[in-house]
């Protein structure tokens, strides 16, 4: 089987010529030439014979993707095109896949950041109103202490009043009786 070459003539029609190994069948020069590319996969093996060495075949070489008998009916094509089609469509969303389970992630740990920042603001709602309710127990403890000082004064002032008076009427009676004492002895 000879390699193909295509040029392009004056008309602009694409022609096509076969070339053998050998044969002096050429393009003009100047004209772009394009070979047929080769697939190693589709080219026929060499020599048939079991103990000659054989290349790879196309049905050797085992993957998900490749039919595992010769395809020969429509339906048979047709569900081998719908493998390779989940194939392509699979491979293509992974990107999305792998995304949306990180932002599933990410999702979870704002929830769970939420929660968490719920049961601090609680705590701190609690602790608010405790200390709320010291302040005012303190407010109303230093108007019992503001009371007992002033009762506390008024006491001492009453009793230094007493006492005055008790001092009083002590010396008063002390004269008293010296009085007594000094004219009961000039009586005397």
């Amino acid at each position: 089987m000879g390699k193909f070459t295509f040029i392009y003539s004056n008309t602009n029609t694409l022609e096509q010529f076969a070339e053998e190994p050998g044969s002096a069948t050429k393009s003009p020069p100047g004209t772009p030439t394009l070979t047929r590319p080769t697939n190693k996969f589709l080219q026929q093996p060499q020599s048939l014979t079991p103990d000659a060495p054989s290349t790879p075949q196309l049905h050797d070489v085992e993957h998900a993707l490749h039919p595992s008998h010769p395809v020969q009916t429509p339906q048979q094509f047709y569900d081998w095109f719908a493998l390779i089609d989940r194939s392509v469509a699979h491979s293509q969303e992974a990107h999305y896949r792998a995304h949306l389970a990180t932002l599933e992630d990410h999702l979870r740990v704002c929830d769970l950041l939420e929660k968490r920042i719920t049961e601090v603001e609680t705590e701190v709602d609690g602790m608010m109103e405790g200390w709320r309710s010291v302040e005012e127990g303190g407010k109303s403890l230093k108007g019992a202490c503001e009371r007992l000082l002033e009762e506390r004064v008024s006491l001492i002032s009453s009793t230094n009043s007493m006492l005055m008076q008790f001092l009083y009427r002590t010396i008063c009676l002390r004269l008293w009786r010296i009085s007594a004492v000094i004219w009961s002895s000039s009586s005397s």
